[in-house]
């Protein structure tokens, strides 16, 4: 769903590898405090969820808050988000769903030819 959005929109037969949340990136961003499956992007909605385990109240993604919401981001509690993600549905068409797992393991691995394949699809030298 996702990529064939991409598609249409930049008028292209494949999609270059791409990170996604469906609904959003909070989904990743709480997953370092407990298992927890959004089902919408708004922040409105997810205000409970934000204040829950973060301790910010009133979430509109003020730079304030996001530096307080990232400051409770750390390696401890990094391994955690990496398992809980894992779980999560890679499809991109269903909801909630991320492949941010498989990035976390291309960027731990000693091989980076992903990036190349990467930048040559976009033809970077």
């Amino acid at each position: 769903m996702l990529k064939n959005k991409i598609k249409l929109h930049h008028d292209i037969k494949e999609v270059p590898i791409i990170i996604f949340a469906n609904p959003c990136t909070m989904q990743i961003i709480l997953s370092h405090f407990d298992t927890i499956r959004l089902s919408s992007r708004k922040k409105k909605e997810n205000q409970v969820f934000i204040e829950k385990y973060a301790n910010i109240s009133n979430y509109k993604a003020s730079a304030k808050q996001i530096e307080s919401l990232m400051k409770k981001i750390s390696k401890e509690n990094y391994k955690d988000m990496k398992e809980r993600v894992k779980a999560i549905k890679q499809a991109d068409n269903i909801c909630p769903s991320s492949n941010f797992y498989e990035f976390l393991e291309y960027f731990e691995n000693k091989n980076c030819n992903w990036i190349d394949e990467l930048n040559s699809y976009f033809d970077i030298k």
